[in-house]
């Protein structure tokens, strides 16, 4: 579009906003016109959808209402009740939100017959409702009063007649008391199923009730039992007439049922059928209607936008056209210009406008630099090109090596032509190998050989010329020193020549463009050095390449060999660990077993003899455990998996509480007992008292074991660290046998003592100092021993700690059993594989008059948590069949109130994660086994929201 050119600025921009104004006033016309003929027939299709979803929630609550009238009917309760009216009520209204939807009289008038069939149905039901009362006050206030009563005066002639040796009474007596006690039984049968036949059967008994009063009283002389007998038959009237009273309230209230609530309720749903589908058939007719006015408003509107859009960009485009994309080519060329570009051409010198004019002039400020440049160039381009080839030839005298040689040339053109960074390399048969380079990258392995065409440097040797590479990608290349890190601008490779063959690459990274002066001196450069590096390279090349080939090749095969090392320990590690996790439950569970049965019989009645067996077989079992736990740790340390877990706590009263529970060792050895503590040690600490604890005990029962006599001395004592942390140390003192310099190296070692005969004597698993060792360390202290054979022995280590800013109280280590009891019986499911376990937690749970059932595997637990009411469930994990998680998850998707009950793991397997693995699969709390009937009883009292557990010395 030529004629542009000759346009002035000024009615370019004019012309081109007032075209781009019209379009847009075109475009909203048109739209508003049409989305206004698709509105109104979409406004008429939204209130028909209204009046379809109106019915049909009118429809719904009537349906809720019929099915609670049914569940009252089946089982009265105040619920149902107020869920009849509740949804009736809703469903009214609904429908006088409905009539204000409605235009159409017809509908109008079906709706207030709903209205007033949905009333009538709501008084026929409060009717039901209170002839239901009337029935219970006839049947508990009367049928189930009297006939007791009969029964119990009968009772008395048979007694009398018994002790005054009448049979015939007695027999009589007998046999009105058979038809009593038929006719309540068919009585009672009436009142539940409502069928005539049971209430024939019971005017039948009572008919042959009065045959035989009759004939009792006929053979009646006691005047006692005559009158017994009088008071049973004016009973008996009261009691028949309480039947037939009762007999009416029934069959009026089924009348009531069946003539107005069965009839009403399909009635009034055939009704709002009729409704909703005249609605829907009017909304199906409307439907496409409205939808078809909205798409063609929506193609009205795009069309007429797509054409405003294209001739608003045609409006644009001629803008640009004609001012923006000539004057802003114009300062570009001028940008170049003045950043020492001369050779730029200077665009839109054709112009006829203000913009030809500024081309002009800028075109001859160019032309008057270029012939001042020239002269210039040419004088110091000579003199820098013979600068350089002098002192390149000075720096490369006496070099002995090709390295030596390249360090120099390298250190020369990186002051010379200001290059950061340079790298050469030699050239041979085989391809391209690194000499030598300056600021390179370290991570590099440059012992790489390089393939001719490999690369850009591969290619630089096929091309027997300076290349020049830009454009480089961000971040693939850097330049950097102490202080900063750039990307390089232009990368220069130069080969050198030698008898027309390339002997040499170097390649330069540099951040700025060379000077046309260094770059003609790298072409010079190309052929000069080519000769000095031709002499080198003849004489080292080929051992160089045997060196580095064979250092190669031992380094491939340490590292295979060193992978192969690392993957066999690996898996070795983790059987170990997958073993020993399947062990410990596969051991806890009948120790718990064992424990848990000792328990209960040591709760019994036992000889003096037979509690000394029971308690040697807990000692054991728990000795067990301990070795367990030993056993378990050390694997945990081993596989780099055991955490140390900081809590707040009060130190004083936490190493008192550890010590004591030592106290009934040193009384029967005879032994003091002494604890220092530091007043300089805080009071409240923030550290891992668990381990702390597993540490301290360590030691004190090692003290004790072998301490025969003397004393028993601990001291904490607070040393300063730097930081906030301050550094806590503890000594444990005894004046036990000793331990010889040699043995002492043995002592923190895995599964050792320091001889056969110590083993034998005093026991143990030989892990507890080890462990020790590497928790302290993990806790960044460290443990030693000092001892002197026959003397006695200190074992000391410190922790990091740091003082709590926290008021906190510590929870006793160990509480007295105390024993429970309970407010009232809940309803108990166990579940568990194992039968000792089952009977173990029933047991216990059954001393608290609990009502326990029980299930062998988690299918059997959901079945009967569907099947029967439960307070709580105790579940076990590990079960064939189905496991504990996958029970409690099947329990919680349970479309019933069922789903939200109580369930409590119990299991042996709660290390590391697996407590809370459990706790994901929808089980509200966690307790381990051996059984700990405190934790279990304060759980569940925790998550039933009351206390029903509470300790018998507590009431």
């Amino acid at each position: 579009m030529s004629f542009l050119k000759n346009i002035k600025i000024s009615k370019k921009i004019f012309g081109g906003f007032g075209l781009i104004l019209l379009l847009l006033v075109g475009l909203s016309i048109t739209s508003g016109f049409s989305l206004n003929t698709g509105n109104e027939d979409f406004k008429r299709y939204r209130s028909i959808a209204r009046q379809t979803n109106q019915a049909g929630r009118v429809q719904a609550n009537v349906l809720e209402a019929r099915l609670a009238v049914k569940n009252f009917i089946l089982k009265p309760s105040e619920t149902n009740i107020a869920r009849v009216g509740e949804r009736t009520n809703r469903a009214l209204d609904l429908i006088v939100d409905f009539k204000e939807l409605v235009n159409d009289d017809a509908k109008l008038e079906l709706l207030s017959k709903v209205e007033k069939e949905l009333k009538s149905y709501l008084n026929a039901f409060a009717q039901v409702i209170d002839l239901q009362a009337k029935r219970n006050d006839l049947v508990n206030n009367q049928l189930d009063k009297i006939g007791p009563q009969i029964e119990r005066k009968l009772t008395a002639i048979m007694e009398s007649a018994f002790k005054d040796d009448d049979a015939p009474a007695a027999f009589r007596a007998g046999v009105v008391q058979r038809n009593l006690l038929l006719m309540r039984l068919y009585v009672t049968k009436f009142l539940v199923t409502n069928e005539k036949s049971a209430y024939d059967r019971a005017l039948r008994e009572s008919a042959a009730m009065r045959r035989t009063y009759v004939e009792m009283v006929r053979e009646l002389e006691n005047p006692i039992r005559i009158q017994l007998a009088r008071e049973v038959d004016a009973l008996r009237v009261l009691y028949d007439n309480a039947f037939a009273d009762t007999n009416e309230v029934i069959n009026f209230r089924n009348r009531v049922i069946l003539g107005t609530l069965d009839t009403l309720g399909p009635t009034i749903a055939e009704e709002m059928e009729i409704l909703k589908l005249s609605a829907k058939k009017e909304q199906d007719t409307l439907g496409p209607s409205a939808s078809q006015a909205l798409q063609t408003a929506v193609k009205v509107t795009i069309t007429v936008a797509v054409v405003s859009v294209l001739l608003s960009a045609l409006a644009a485009w001629i803008i640009g056209t004609g001012i923006s994309r000539p004057i802003i080519t114009i300062t570009a060329a001028m940008k170049r210009l003045v950043g020492g570009e001369r050779t730029v051409q200077i665009p839109g010198q054709d112009y006829s406008d203000e913009v030809g004019d500024m081309a002009k002039a800028v075109e001859v400020f160019r032309q008057n630099a270029l012939e001042v440049e020239k002269l210039k160039i040419d004088a110091d381009q000579k003199a820098f090109v013979s600068a350089g080839i002098i002192g390149m030839a000075n720096a490369c005298k006496e070099t002995s090596s090709i390295k030596q040689l390249a360090d120099r040339a390298g250190a020369f053109l990186a002051e010379y032509l200001n290059l950061p960074t340079l790298a050469f390399y030699s050239v041979g048969a085989e391809g391209l190998r690194f000499i030598s380079g300056r600021a390179l990258d370290q991570t590099v392995d440059r012992r790489k050989l390089i393939g001719f065409g490999e690369g850009l440097i591969g290619q630089a040797a096929l091309a027997m010329e300076v290349r020049e590479v830009s454009n480089i990608p961000s971040g693939s290349l850097s330049i950097s020193s102490s202080l900063v890190a750039a990307n390089p601008v232009v990368i220069y490779q130069v080969p050198f020549v030698a008898n027309d063959c390339v002997i040499g690459i170097a390649e330069f990274a540099s951040l700025i463009k060379l000077s046309p002066a260094a770059r003609t001196f790298l072409d010079v450069l190309r052929e000069s050095f080519g000769g000095i590096l031709q002499d080198h390279i003849s004489r080292q090349s080929i051992q160089r390449l045997l060196d580095q080939s064979r250092e190669q090749t031992a380094q491939l095969a340490a590292s295979q060999k060193l992978a192969d090392s690392l993957k066999e320990v690996e898996a070795t590690s983790l059987a170990k660990s997958k073993f020993l996790a399947s062990m410990s439950h596969e051991i806890r569970t009948p120790m718990a077993g064992v424990l848990g049965m000792t328990d209960l019989v040591l709760g019994t009645e036992l000889t003096s003899e037979q509690r000394g067996w029971m308690g040697s077989i807990k000692a054991s079992g728990v000795n067990l455990l301990r070795i367990l736990n030993e056993i378990l740790d050390q694997s945990k340390l081993e596989a780099g998996r055991l955490e140390i877990s900081n809590v707040d706590f009060k130190l004083s009263t936490f190493i008192k509480e550890s010590i004591g529970l030592f106290t009934p060792s040193t009384t029967t050895k005879g032994l003091d007992f002494e604890l220092y503590i530091d007043e300089t040690v805080p009071e409240d600490v923030y550290a891992d008292s668990l381990r702390i604890g597993q540490v301290l005990s360590n030691l004190l029962s090692n003290a004790l074991k072998f301490t025969e006599s003397g004393k028993v001395t601990v001291r904490v004592e607070h040393k300063p660290y730097p930081g906030e942390e301050f550094m806590l140390q503890i000594l444990v003192t005894d004046s036990g046998i000793g331990i010889h310099d040699d043995d002492q190296k043995k002592l923190f070692s895995s599964f050792t003592q320091v001889d056969g005969s110590t083993s034998r004597e005093y026991g143990g698993t030989g892990l507890g100092l080890s462990i020790s060792k590497q928790l302290v360390e993990l806790m960044g202290g460290e443990i030693w021993v000092e001892s002197t054979p026959k003397k006695g022995s200190t074992f000391g280590f410190t922790i990091l700690c740091r003082a709590s800013k926290n008021t906190v109280d510590t929870v006793p280590l160990v509480t007295t059993p105390v024993k429970w009891s309970a407010s009232r019986p809940l309803s108990i499911l166990v579940v568990d594989d194992n039968l000792i376990n089952q009977q173990l937690a029933g047991a216990v749970m059954e001393l608290l008059d609990h009502k326990v059932a029980y299930a062998e595997n988690g299918k059997i637990a959901v079945d009967c948590v569907e099947a029967e009411d439960f307070d709580l469930v105790l579940m076990d994990v590990r079960m064939p069949v189905m496991d504990g998680m996958e029970a409690t998850k099947q329990i919680r998707a349970l479309e019933s109130d069922k789903s939200n009950i109580v369930i409590i793991a119990l299991s042996a397997d709660i290390a590391g994660g697996n407590a809370n693995e459990f706790m994901r699969s929808g089980m509200n709390d966690v307790c381990g086994k051996p059984l700990d009937l405190s934790l279990i009883l304060k759980a569940i009292n925790r998550h039933l929201g009351e206390t029903i557990h509470t300790p018998a010395t507590a009431r």
